[in-house]
């Protein structure tokens, strides 16, 4: 802030007359919209799939005890599926809104997701997530199977990720 915009502020607040600061403008007609927010499947009015409850019966619910979102950190959406990553399970939560199926990935080869953060998703449907305690970038394909990772012994602490199409680079 400049020294006059300050002075403003302090001399106004001094005045018995109340004061409106808009600084911008607010425009005309807002530009965002509020939609709906989730933290668990069934805000999305999801079913778990028989898999997931075989699973879930079997290895539990997760780190919390509940299947939620705990810390989320990266998103992601392509053709109606939305992928976010969580710190606090260590897992990437995958929710496919036009299937109403939820799962969770916390396992990527022989590794266990520690802190997933960034997620992307090509126009084929490979997932990309990088995991910024083990240094690696994790790749799945589109039916959420691991294909391999990247960045063993060279990445330190990767946080976020962005594919481009056009040209089919990872950044």
């Amino acid at each position: 802030f400049s020294s006059a915009f300050c002075w403003f502020i302090s001399s106004s607040l001094a005045s018995a007359e109340p004061t409106t600061l808009v600084w911008p403008q607010a425009p005309d007609q807002g530009r965002i919209e509020y939609l709906y927010s989730f933290s668990k499947p069934e805000d999305l009015k999801i079913e778990k799939n028989t898999g997931s409850k075989i699973l879930s019966f079997i290895f539990g619910k997760g780190k919390s005890g509940e299947e939620r979102l705990v810390r989320p950190q990266g998103i992601a959406v392509r053709a109606g599926i939305i992928y976010v990553t969580d710190t606090g399970q260590g897992c990437l939560h995958v929710f496919n809104e036009k299937d109403k199926k939820y799962f969770s990935i916390s396992k990527a080869g022989d590794s266990l997701l520690r802190s997933p953060v960034g997620v992307a998703v090509d126009q084929k449907g490979t997932i990309y997530v990088s995991d910024s305690q083990l240094n690696r970038v994790f790749i799945f394909n589109s039916k959420i199977l691991f294909r391999g990772e990247l960045g063993a012994g060279k990445f330190s602490r990767p946080t976020g990720i962005a594919v481009d199409d056009s040209s089919g680079r990872i950044y």
